[in-house]
């Protein structure tokens, strides 16, 4: 299942790295390098269009909706929030300007920008806000981001007041991740909404053309708040085959690509393109369906947990341009992330021994595991698979597309799984995996009142050691478990034509911030 993670050494660096290894972004205009803080309508560009693609088809532009990463890679360049979080952990003003806390810590006051719009032209008002919100609470995938919110009022045409359920330490950092959508437009799309071409967004691009297994269009929106995008034109392919979009990279029928593993030494050697080591905030990792046999049993999710060969995943799936995992938070990373605990590192003999705790002396056949069917994960499956053999488990690969098997996991269809996430660079990313406000969405489902309850302490705990400790205690609850077993922290790698100008942030990048030298 998939979302978002950050970057830091000895001080937070959220920002990409050049192969060069220096800490500043490799495409960049101005020396402020975060997204949002230049103004693309002043570059003189040679180029307006931009070719890209996505690995996937995109299951739906409902921004409420996906969780698929394909689908935020794309609707993030239609849909906006009231404020959004740069990888500094600042933030930037997009459709509210300002906001105000009282003193109670728990009302939010926010003021709408006067003058921006939705793509049919109707100006952005408090009400659609309060509709976004009110509309998001009641949809699983946004279980996470409504969770603080208790009441959401509108005051007038440009303010809004959002109460919260308590003082909470991330709340606004929460909240600002419900995209904020035209309630003319919703209603009238009804159930339809995110399967066509909308409107719904005020946002730098709109749709203007949707087929969902092939190819998506969209135009700049010249009416944008922040200015006219530089980039005029935007058309995503959908290629599942990533060395087919690299052929069409090198071909010159893409502008930026991501590169494939096995691909990746020779395309940084040629001076023809560009190259950048993006960090992200994912973690890639094996999900045991704890919910029935024959992963019930802790004893043999313990032996899948000291089984795995996390290096040698690295190295075979990744190409070793990623970083071992032993926590579901990095904490290279993620704010408050603990640095030690309960974690698993490769030993054999310790899998034979709990193998033979559980009851399976000479081994046992687990069944299938999914495998998301692009990018690395065929790779990655099959070393987990030869690790799992070694100490005598046996595992069939069962791969399918990759919503196919988000899909399965969610209904809990499944023994065992794939899963990789990325989410905002806070710590509420932990109850995405296993608070019980998830889930419905989440593949394990551990429906735990002691974790929703020490989260939920977590939440409200504005004290930032007494947080830190708060979340250590969930993530050993969590990964003694063994039913979420992290492998790596990975790097994204980008190639791109010369002459492409801009910034890439973690985790996704913003067409609104590239253009091309003129």
């Amino acid at each position: 299942m998939e979302d978002k993670q950050d970057e830091e050494s000895d001080e937070k660096t959220r920002h990409a790295v050049t192969d060069a290894g220096n800490a500043a972004d490799a495409l960049c205009w101005g020396t402020d390098q975060t997204r949002g803080n230049t103004d693309p309508s002043g570059i003189q560009s040679a180029r307006t269009d931009i070719k890209l693609c996505v690995p996937s088809e995109i299951t739906s532009m409902d921004p409420h909706a996906t969780t698929a990463v394909a689908d935020i890679q794309v609707y993030r360049q239609v849909y906006e929030t009231l404020f959004f979080l740069n990888s500094k952990m600042e933030l930037e003003p997009r459709v509210a300007e300002r906001y105000e806390l009282a003193d109670d810590g728990m009302t939010y006051t926010f003021y709408l920008r006067q003058g921006a719009k939705f793509h049919n032209g109707d100006e952005v008002k408090a009400s659609d806000v309060v509709f976004s919100f009110e509309r998001a609470k009641t949809i699983p995938a946004m279980a996470n981001y409504t969770a603080p919110i208790d009441t959401v009022t509108a005051v007038n045409d440009y303010t809004v007041q959002v109460k919260t359920v308590d003082v909470l330490a991330a709340a606004l950092s929460q909240i600002d991740e419900i995209c904020i959508l035209s309630e003319k437009i919703v209603n009238e799309q009804g159930d339809k909404f995110g399967q066509s071409n909308v409107d719904a967004g005020c946002g730098p691009y709109t749709l203007s053309s949707y087929d969902r297994s092939t190819k998506i269009t969209m135009k700049a929106f010249d009416d944008y708040y922040r200015g006219a995008p530089a980039i005029k034109d935007v058309t995503y392919t959908v290629m599942t085959d990533s060395s087919a979009s690299l052929i069409a990279f090198e071909s010159g029928d893409l502008d930026l690509v991501t590169v494939p593993l096995s691909s990746w030494n020779m395309i940084k050697e040629n001076s023809a393109y560009q190259t950048v080591l993006v960090p992200t905030t994912h973690i890639s990792y094996i999900a045991l369906n704890l919910s029935k046999a024959p992963f019930d049993n802790a004893d043999l999710r313990k032996a899948v947990a000291y089984a795995i060969d996390k290096e040698s995943c690295i190295v075979a799936a990744y190409e070793g341009l990623a970083d071992k995992a032993d926590f579901l938070l990095n904490p290279a990373t993620i704010d408050l992330a603990p640095t030690d605990g309960v974690h698993y590192d490769y030993n054999p003999d310790m899998a034979r021994e709990y193998l033979a705790k559980a009851g399976y002396p000479n081994g046992i056949d687990v069944g299938e595991m999914l495998v998301y069917g692009s990018g690395y994960w065929p790779k990655f499956a099959e070393i987990i698979q030869q690790s799992l053999s070694d100490v005598g488990i046996v595992v069939k690969l069962h791969t399918m597309d990759t919503s196919a098997v988000i899909q399965d996991m969610k209904a809990g269809n499944y023994t065992m799984g794939t899963g990789g996430m990325a989410c905002d660079p806070q710590v509420g990313f932990l109850a995405r995996f296993c608070h019980s406000r998830m889930i419905q969405s989440s593949a394990v489902k551990f429906g735990d009142p002691w974790i929703d309850s020490k989260l939920d302490a977590s939440d409200r705990e504005l004290d930032t050691a007494k947080r830190a400790a708060l979340i250590k205690e969930v993530n050993d609850y969590v990964m003694d478990s063994a039913a979420l077993l992290p492998v790596f922290y990975k790097t994204t790698p980008y190639a791109y034509a010369s002459g492409l100008t801009g910034n890439f942030d973690l985790n996704f990048y913003y067409i609104y911030n590239f253009g091309w030298n003129a």
